[in-house]
Formats: C-alpha cells, sequence, structure tokens
C-alpha cells in the first residue's frame, strides 16, 4: 500500500503559497526558527511558537497535535485543537496556526492498487471549471484574473471580491463557513471581530454580481456559509 500525503502552504513567510511539504511515516514537528533551533516546518512568524504543533504517522492515518508550548493555538477547519491530544487529519483539511500566522491544507491519498504522484489527486491550483460545458469560467489565482470564454472578466474582480473568490475556489466543492470568510477576506483587518454575517453577505452579493450569470455558482449554505459549486 503507498500513501501520499502533503501539506501545501497557503501562507506563512519564509515560504511561497503552493509550496508542497511532503509528510513521512515519521513525525514532523511544525514551529519557529529560534537561532540554532529549526523544526522541520520552519516558521518566521513570532506569533508561532518554537515548538507549535506536530504532525505523526499512525498505522495509515495522520494525527496533529497542538504542543503544550504552543501558546497561540492550533485549529483545523476553523476549530481549534484541544492541546497534547491528537486530531485525525483528514484529507482538504485546512490547518491554521496562531490565528492566521500560518495556513496549511492536507492532502492524503492510499492508493493500493498503483504508484501515484500527489499531483493525481490535488486539485488544480491554476484554473477551476465551472459545471456547465461551454460557456467556462476560468479563475487563475496567478495572475488574479477571472476568464469567461476565454476573455478576461471587465471589470476585472479585484479587492474583498477577488480575496472571497480566491477562499472559495481553493475549497471549492466544500462549504466554508462564515467565520473562515472573515478569517481569510479581512485577515490585515485589527478587529476582525467586528465583521458581521451581514458584511459577508454584502461581499458576496457583491461577488455575485461581478461574476453575473456565473454568480449562481456561489451557493447559500444556511445558518453556516456559501460553496463554489
Amino acid at each position: 500500500m503507498r500513501i501520499n500525503a502533503y501539506l501545501i502552504v497557503e501562507s506563512g513567510l519564509p515560504y511561497e503559497p503552493g509550496k508542497k511539504i511532503p509528510l513521512t511515516t515519521g513525525t514532523m514537528r511544525i514551529g519557529r526558527v529560534w537561532e540554532d533551533h529549526i523544526p522541520e516546518l520552519a516558521f518566521e512568524d513570532g506569533h508561532i511558537s518554537r515548538n507549535h504543533a506536530e504532525i505523526v504517522y499512525k498505522e495509515g492515518h495522520f494525527e496533529l497535535y497542538d504542543l503544550p508550548s504552543s501558546k497561540h493555538g492550533t485549529e483545523v477547519n476553523g476549530n481549534p485543537i484541544a492541546k497534547g491530544a491528537p486530531y485525525m487529519l483528514k484529507h482538504n483539511d485546512k490547518i491554521v496556526l496562531a490565528r492566521g500566522s500560518a495556513t496549511l491544507r492536507f492532502y492524503i491519498q492510499i492508493d493500493p492498487g498503483r504508484t501515484q504522484d500527489i499531483e493525481d489527486f490535488l486539485p488544480d491550483q491554476t484554473s477551476w471549471r465551472a459545471k456547465s460545458s461551454a460557456p467556462y469560467l476560468v479563475v487563475d489565482l496567478e495572475r488574479r484574473e477571472v476568464l469567461i470564454e476565454s476573455k478576461v472578466l471587465i471589470p476585472r474582480i479585484t479587492g474583498y471580491e477577488f480575496e472571497l473568490l480566491e477562499l472559495l475556489y481553493r475549497n471549492r466543492g466544500k462549504a466554508v463557513s462564515h467565520q473562515e470568510i472573515v478569517d481569510w477576506v479581512w485577515r490585515d483587518f485589527p478587529s476582525r471581530e467586528t465583521i458581521m454575517r451581514q458584511n459577508v453577505a454584502t461581499l458576496i452579493h457583491r461577488l455575485r454580481d461581478c461574476l453575473g450569470d456565473y454568480g449562481q455558482y456561489v451557493v447559500n449554505i444556511p445558518a453556516y456559509g456559501y460553496r463554489l459549486d
């Protein structure tokens, strides 16, 4: 049996977004560089503790631990995990360190039949095609452009609207909570607790307007959030 497991860095210096970090059958310590202390996955942000978290392989699965020395905690899919208690990671889990100081995505495939690289099952990181066969919509994250029928959407989607579209795209097919939207779109805002659901709803409305006919693919999930189908 072959297990392919990776972390994808979505944010967190010194890594570029999209950096792949292979996981092995041992233990990976996650933390902050300090003098001669260099964890296997080392970030620079001061809010991340030197020994912040670790991922441990156990009998065909991976467990995530928020270590006792972690000062600002670890979240998975928007929920804090208990300090020192194992969390069994699932495919596409979103890991957030120290309240957004670094964000990782966990991918895994267990394939008993053939060897396979992570590229075979990772979502495409540069484009997404809507369900209808034609015309089609593509989100190009590298160029920060939206294309409809192979033409760049004018006026361009920018600002908070594009940040929201990027988050929904990266989680396409998966429900994204109101809090995840707030934490991503307003991540540089000093008082995110003042952002209300109405602010999110207004931004969703503006994004749908920007997408025109394709706004219908931004689906409301009652009492939870939204999903890009």
